[in-house]
């Protein structure tokens, strides 16, 4: 199975996904999570194809995350439903990756949801991104997935 990466410094992201959703934990006690993909519309490949980007809202505040590594045609970009049309299996395959970024960082969420541990009252912000960080990003995606290991091991 393939696990998804970014192209760039993947524990940031992360650390930064979890400092903005602890941010906003604090004001609120029901979250509305929800993720968007677009496309970055001044810039084209040398093959033709743009990149596509990801957006977290999160009571309706957002975070950019960037490039997903995805690039895809941009005639093919469906803008309502963020995916791909049609039927090949170039774009099949796509939009499950697609698919399994979203899924992915759903179930981040949920975790973070569901986490008992997570109170900013008795654990103070630094702490819970700590504990949360190792617990949850490192144990679930980098276990998983060979190619960010060695990447991390360089």
């Amino acid at each position: 199975m393939k696990v998804w990466t970014f192209g760039y410094n993947f524990l940031s992201v992360w650390l930064q996904f979890l400092y903005f959703w602890l941010q906003l934990k604090k004001t609120s006690m029901k979250t509305i999570f929800r993720t968007a993909f677009y496309l970055r519309s001044n810039y084209v490949n040398k093959e033709g194809k743009t990149p596509v980007m990801l957006r977290i809202y999160l009571n309706n505040e957002r975070l950019s995350l960037g490039s997903t590594g995805i690039a895809v045609d941009q005639s093919l970009w469906d803008k309502e439903n963020e995916k791909l049309k049609g039927r090949t299996t170039d774009v099949l395959s796509t939009n499950l990756e697609l698919d399994n970024i979203r899924n992915g960082l759903q179930s981040i969420y949920q975790k973070l949801e569901d986490n008992p541990d997570v109170c900013l009252r008795e654990f103070g912000i630094k702490k819970a991104l700590k504990k949360l960080a190792i617990s949850l990003i490192i144990c679930t995606f980098i276990g998983d997935n060979q190619q960010v290991t060695t990447k991390l091991k360089r």
